[in-house]
């Protein structure tokens, strides 16, 4: 098993426990949105939300986001970097069911020294707050055989979690959406964060 970045284990100087009160504040950096229909894959046997969908919606939009700024996944880590979630919480407040058409939007809350925090919340078609999740995710040097090193986030990183910047529409396999581009930026280097 990798061996958990310091940070992951002792907190980093921004953070608590994800989970606090709802987002929505314009203080909160919208980081990526799309509307969504609920798939098969989502539900369990009775047709309900599995507990598990959100977390994967998160994960969807999180590295969708990083590619529409120009730095895909796969990118990052054969530059021997990532940004592992550490910590996750979900909230399931209302039920979501299969073909229920939702809206998924990703903003970023806050970033420290090596770590970001950020929560997805989930809109049903009333626009009521049906799920939420709240994450956070450590920037990593990788090293070999899976061991990985709390470093400081990159400047490009960061500098996403300012308030009041675009938002970036991420197209889903089964949703299409229309692109809203965020403001122009030019891919800054993988590494570093001066």
């Amino acid at each position: 098993m990798p061996e958990l970045p310091p940070a992951a284990q002792s907190g980093d100087e921004h953070t608590g426990a994800p989970g606090g009160p709802a987002s929505g504040s314009a203080s909160h950096r919208v980081l990526a949105t799309q509307s969504y229909r609920v798939q098969m894959a989502d539900v369990d046997a009775a047709s309900v939300i599995y507990y598990a969908s959100p977390l994967r919606w998160n994960e969807m939009l999180f590295t969708g986001w990083l590619a529409s700024i120009g730095h895909r996944l796969r990118d990052l880590l054969d530059a021997g970097v990532g940004c592992p979630c550490v910590e996750s919480a979900a909230r399931y407040l209302r039920p979501i069911h299969l073909d229920d058409e939702l809206e998924l939007q990703l903003r970023g809350e806050g970033a420290g020294r090596s770590s970001a925090r950020m929560r997805l919340t989930v809109t049903d078609a009333g626009g009521e707050l049906a799920a939420e999740v709240t994450t956070r995710n450590v920037w990593v040097e990788l090293a070999r055989h899976g061991a990985m090193r709390s470093a400081p986030l990159p400047e490009w990183f960061r500098a996403s979690f300012e308030p009041l910047a675009g938002v970036v529409r991420v197209a889903g396999a089964t949703t299409p959406t229309t692109a809203v581009p965020a403001p122009p930026r030019a891919p800054a280097p993988l590494l570093g964060g001066a």
